[in-house]
């Protein structure tokens, strides 16, 4: 799920009442608007859902200011909070962070990146392995 917003939560709910078991990852924190309260509540009472995951990627297309994007970044924040680290993953969005027409486009790769290699020090180590790629793997990739 994503690119909405959380216009797309109202038919998600009823779907995992009758599937509590499905498994949903939320991409790009459903393109939340950061300055947006109703939109970043609506996105964090998803967390109440222990299956539903959710990508903090789209860090840079969501801000309205420059690197590193501190009103997208307290949202990511916000999630990773209510949702435990556990439940989160990152996305770098590759391609469309480097192209200009992208709504907030014109990064670069390396500095998505840089985001999660140098912006998440609140993290511990085993909280930010699994931001990096253990919760996805535990996800798709299952032994």
């Amino acid at each position: 799920l994503g690119k909405d917003g959380p216009s797309t939560f109202p038919w998600l709910l009823p779907v995992l009442d009758k599937v509590p078991q499905l498994q949903v990852v939320i991409d790009h924190m459903a393109d939340t608007d950061p300055r947006d309260p109703k939109q970043v509540e609506a996105l964090l009472e998803l967390a109440s859902r222990p299956n539903i995951y959710i990508k903090v990627s789209h860090v840079w297309a969501l801000s309205q200011e420059e690197y590193p994007w501190a009103d997208s970044m307290a949202m990511a924040k916000q999630v990773i909070s209510k949702f435990g680290a556990g439940r989160v993953m990152m996305a770098l969005d590759w391609p469309v962070c480097q192209m200009p027409a992208w709504p907030g486009g014109n990064t670069d790769y390396d500095t998505t990146i840089k985001l999660f290699t140098t912006e998440f020090g609140f993290l511990s180590a085993e909280e930010r392995a699994g931001l990096l790629g253990a919760t996805a793997e535990g996800i798709w990739w299952k032994r």
